[in-house]
């Protein structure tokens, strides 16, 4: 499911100050510009987010990273009362009255601070509650971890400041120094012999320098400080709930398969699903980023070219999301192996099986976003709280006999509901007709293309790290170039690649 912000009201009688999508160049820049310092950030981030995963599972095992996974999964869970959508609603106050910037930062930070301090002493009594006979660095990792919620709020309120401008290019930076201050802490209490203790605090170290750094910048540019009033607090909280709700039933449904596989199995199937999920969570990333970076001309756009925007996200969705389906099937057992090793390799199953949830992830995001744009995105909450109680149920038939994988099908299928949900409310909620099967005929053609070849004639479960790049390159090469001679690249893509073999034969300087 898709994770949106709050409601988005187009005001009447401001056509004029509307861009026109007629000429759509300008703004496309903006967007890509904005998505790919994103993608180029998660990049960076997910390659050192593999050397967090490689001395994890290798120093600590599969055992004390279970703890880690679940201590963190746990926490995050409850994290979304903190927000309330109050986030969404900073970017969206900003967008529309800039000038009123540090006014909205001050506020909803000081709202976001208070509802911190309230919350960390019940994440440790319900922790050390649901934890007690767990191992105890599980109920310590609850301590530390629910200790960086409140920096973890100064960050994600600052940063709205650059969302509402679509300068996502310095929340990329901000989230790769975080990244960067992970790693290197991690790494150094482990070389400390601190354990999983250890990499706690290691965790909330780097939150509180992440916090205090993102606090500067912006405040740089704008300048604010938390300030608390009850009455701006109410109206904030009125004007932010219902998709605080939403954020709040989606967080708990994604987290429910590793709150339940800790409660009803072991710390290691924690940790086997969790290595998959790491990878998988990587990929999730980007059409949130695309969609983060769309949702401001979407939000200001008239109802006439709102499919036009829908048609385009959807083409580069379903291409990007298929081209990672086979990549993950072709390469993922090569890539969990070079990641957590031999010991992990019963993550390979489940994360073949997430990996078709990143198609409905993608799509959910296009119309859950589109959605929230034009206002109608309220009877989204009795999507989510269906695809929640599916899926728990589906974690309660499954979890006792196939333990991981059993949460990888159910989270797939539920997946599945949550976008038949999603898409018939925007079909017929906003009114705009998009095609959902249709454009993704091709790019699965071209992923199964991949798939049988590289999947069944050219894999190697011992892959080292340059032959893993290289297969990993030529599954995209095939599938680009399968999806090009099915006609199913998007608009753009098609144009650049007449353009490249233009160039390439000498038609055009």
């Amino acid at each position: 499911m898709s994770a949106m912000p709050d409601s988005v009201t187009t005001p009447a009688g401001h056509s004029a100050d509307l861009p026109d999508f007629r000429d759509f160049v300008r703004p496309r820049r903006r967007i890509f510009i904005s998505t790919s310092s994103l993608f180029a950030s998660n990049v960076l981030i997910a390659a050192l987010g593999a050397v967090a995963l490689r001395l994890m599972t290798h120093r600590l095992g599969p055992d004390s990273y279970g703890i880690f996974v679940a201590a963190g999964t746990f926490v995050s869970a409850w994290e979304l009362l903190t927000d309330l959508g109050v986030n969404a609603l900073t970017g969206r106050e900003i967008a529309r009255s800039p000038k009123d910037a540090g006014q909205i930062l001050s506020f909803n930070l000081g709202l976001r601070l208070s509802l911190s301090a309230l919350l960390i002493p019940v994440v440790w009594v319900v922790g050390d509650l649901v934890y007690r006979s767990s191992p105890g660095n599980v109920r310590f990792g609850v301590v530390i971890v629910a200790i960086t919620v409140p920096f973890d709020a100064i960050r994600a309120v600052s940063l709205g400041y650059y969302v509402a401008s679509i300068a996502n290019h310095w929340v990329a930076a901000i989230n790769l120094l975080q990244q960067v201050l992970w790693v290197t802490a991690l790494a150094t209490a482990l070389a400390l012999g601190a354990g999983v203790r250890g990499c706690f605090c290691a965790y909330l170290g780097s939150m509180v320098v992440l916090a205090t750094v993102a606090y500067l910048v912006v405040r740089q540019q704008v300048p604010f400080r938390p300030r608390f009033g009850f009455g701006d607090w109410a109206k904030i909280i009125r004007q932010s709930i219902s998709i605080g709700v939403i954020q709040i039933v989606s967080v708990v449904y994604l987290r429910a398969g590793v709150v339940m596989l800790s409660l009803m199995t072991s710390v290691y199937q924690v940790a086997i699903y969790g290595v998959a999920y790491s990878i998988v969570g990587f990929f999730v990333l980007i059409p949130a980023a695309f969609m983060t970076s769309l949702l401001p001309l979407m939000t200001r756009s008239r109802t006439e070219d709102l499919k036009h925007l829908i048609d385009w996200a959807v083409s580069y969705m379903a291409a990007v999301s298929c081209l990672i389906v086979a990549g993950t099937i072709c390469i993922g057992t090569q890539v969990i192996r070079l990641l957590a090793g031999s010991k992990f390799a019963g993550s390979a199953v489940p994360l073949s099986i997430l990996a078709f949830s990143i198609i409905f992830t993608a799509f959910n995001n296009i119309f859950g976003f589109a959605s929230f744009a034009r206002d109608r995105h309220h009877k989204l909450v009795y999507i989510n709280l269906g695809t929640l109680v599916l899926n728990v149920v589906l974690n309660v038939l499954t979890i006792p006999r196939w333990k991981v994988t059993g949460v990888a099908c159910s989270t797939v299928i539920s997946e599945a509901f949550a976008l038949v949900g999603t898409y018939l409310l925007f079909r017929y909620a906003v009114g705009v007709r998009a095609a959902l099967a249709r454009p993704l005929l091709r790019p699965l053609a071209a992923a199964g293309t991949a798939v049988a070849v590289f999947r069944f004639w050219l894999w190697s479960p011992h892959a080292d790290a340059l032959l893993t790049i290289v297969l990993g390159a030529g599954v995209t090469g095939l599938f680009l170039a399968v999806l090009g001679l099915l006609r199913g690249l998007p608009p753009d893509l098609r144009v650049a690649s007449r353009r490249a073999i233009n160039v390439v034969l000498g038609h055009e300087r």
